[in-house]
């Protein structure tokens, strides 16, 4: 098994570059209904050319899906996948099989 590579300084500024966006881009939304949310407005908050909000997002829908995806994993609304709920499903309906049981066993008396 081969170690993991070390992060790159390339990839930590790309990480923080798209944080910052994504920081205005929450900011502007919350505190300035008002205004234009757009990426010329975006960028003109986090100090930063236009050109690199789109090289991060470049259709408005991206920049949306970005900063809806991380509201959703703020307030904890993310759903697992499938491959994650999958070996869930035997635990969780085991429950509603011995629910089901105790219920029918009270209702014979």
């Amino acid at each position: 098994m081969k170690p993991e590579r070390p992060i790159s300084l390339r990839e930590r500024q790309a990480t923080l570059t798209r944080d910052q966006i994504l920081n205005e881009a929450y900011e502007l939304l919350v505190n300035h209904p008002d205004k234009p949310f757009s990426h010329e407005a975006i960028a003109a908050r986090a100090g930063i050319g236009a050109r690199t909000v789109y090289r991060y997002f470049p259709a408005q829908s991206d920049l949306d899906g970005a900063l809806w995806m991380r509201l959703r994993q703020e307030a904890g609304t993310i759903f697992p996948t499938e491959e994650e709920i999958l070996p869930q499903i035997p635990v969780l309906f085991g429950g509603f099989d011995r629910g089901r049981d105790q219920t029918n066993r009270k209702n014979r008396g």
